[in-house]
């Protein structure tokens, strides 16, 4: 940026005429603060995916050292346990693989995996993969519209790189690198395939992973698993409040423009933004700042889970969106986007009727905003909770949904949790 509040100027004189040259201190876009949120680091978290079944042993302080898993015999890279934190935006993950319980096959391997969902069919993701047997190392990419497939990108300077091996994986907005270093530590190589793009959403789940095919356990181990960057705090209560700097300097001091996109409820008063929640589950808070020399805005994310929030399990696999469920009249509230497409439904939206349609081969709903009743298939159905919009997004009761598309729908209180199958 450049503006007449920062700089030194001079008077130059050339072919007879005089004019003024300005010079400025900087020409950089306007920076957040440094520390957004203070809080205490969220724990590791440890998920088995569909058939997989394993769990982790971990140090007194806290930090994982193994991971033991296996999935059913006929089940596909995509099973594995995963232990896990939560990042948002830009980080760096170091490891040191020491080795495996067994030297088995090529179906188990340990990896680094960073996700933008949990549910790996839905999800855009990276996985840096060791192999038990043959101490080859296999790069994979997957993005949410690929099912169970994955993108391999290997080279042959990736294979003979025993254990021990120590690994670095760093994201740069789309892009994620890997280096290894078979020293301990003291030098880092890359290979020839050791980066790639993920267009993956700001908030990620990212650790260290075991994937045990073909009914096989195996366990591998590790030290160090460490992450730097942005990471989601421990969890708070509903009721409590929270504040999020979100104030930006500019090295010019420019003038800068602000631009929020937060939960409902959320207040916002010189670049501070307060939450108390009423509700249980993930929020998501995102602020851009610019000024009028950039074309491009400095965005930042954070996120924050709350105590008590609904979990809604598809063929027993998490949903995860983006605007977090709720309870309205006694039904359960999530985005309509998120769920029918998870269903195998398609979703389009008028906006001049504000209505949603959630089409099968063979069902189409429609639902409008604030209406207390909807059409399956040109039925009229009277609807307990109408659908809503909460940041921005159209939110339709979860049960009325599923029993229309055919499927059966059951709540735990206990556990708060959703199923559908």
């Amino acid at each position: 940026g450049c503006s007449p509040v920062d700089k030194s100027e001079k008077t130059v004189t050339a072919s007879g005429d005089t004019r003024i040259e300005y010079e400025y201190k900087a020409n950089a876009m306007p920076e957040f603060s440094e520390k957004i949120r203070t809080t205490e680091d969220a724990p590791w978290q440890v998920y088995n995916y569909r058939s997989a079944k394993g769990n982790i042993t971990s140090d007194d302080d806290g930090n994982p050292t193994s991971i033991t898993s296996l999935c059913d015999e006929g089940k596909g890279n995509l099973d594995k346990t995963f232990v896990y934190r939560e990042v948002s935006g830009d980080f760096k993950m170091h490891v040191k693989l020491t080795g495996f319980d067994k030297t088995a096959s090529d179906k188990e391997y340990f990896s680094l995996l960073a996700t933008d969902n949990l549910d790996f069919e839905t999800g855009n993701f990276f996985e840096l993969r060791h192999f038990s047997n043959n101490n080859n190392i296999l790069l994979v990419s997957h993005d949410k519209t690929q099912e169970e497939s994955t993108k391999s990108y290997w080279a042959g300077d990736m294979n003979n790189k025993a254990v021990p091996i120590d690994f670095i994986i760093e994201r740069r907005g789309d892009m994620i690198e890997y280096w290894y270093s078979l020293d301990g530590g003291k030098t880092y190589e890359q290979t020839s395939k050791a980066r790639n793009e993920i267009p993956a959403e700001a908030p990620m789940y990212v650790g260290a992973a075991m994937t045990c095919q073909g009914n096989l356990e195996n366990t591998a181990h590790f030290e160090g698993l460490t992450i730097e960057g942005n990471m989601v705090g421990k969890s708070i209560d509903v009721g409590d409040t929270v504040t999020i700097d979100f104030t930006a300097k500019d090295a010019d001091n420019d003038t800068l423009t602000y631009g929020y996109d937060i939960p409902d409820g959320a207040e916002v008063n010189d670049g501070i933004v307060t939450f108390t929640p009423s509700y249980g589950g993930g929020f998501i808070f995102k602020a851009s700042v610019k000024d009028e020399y950039h074309s491009t805005a400095a965005e930042k994310t954070i996120k924050i889970n709350v105590n008590g929030g609904i979990t809604i399990l598809i063929n027993g696999t998490p949903l995860t969106t983006d605007v977090s469920p709720y309870i309205s009249n006694d039904c359960t509230l999530v985005p309509i986007r998120a769920v029918s497409e998870r269903l195998g439904a398609k979703v389009s939206w008028d906006e001049g009727t504000e209505t949603a349609f959630i089409e099968t081969d063979d069902i189409k709903i429609e639902l409008k905003k604030d209406s207390a009743e909807a059409k399956v298939n040109g039925k009229t159905v009277a609807l307990e909770q109408p659908a809503v919009i909460t940041q921005d997004r159209t939110m339709v009761p979860i049960r009325f949904v599923a029993e229309a598309l055919g499927l059966k729908v059951d709540w735990d209180e206990a556990t708060k949790t959703v199923t559908v199958e």
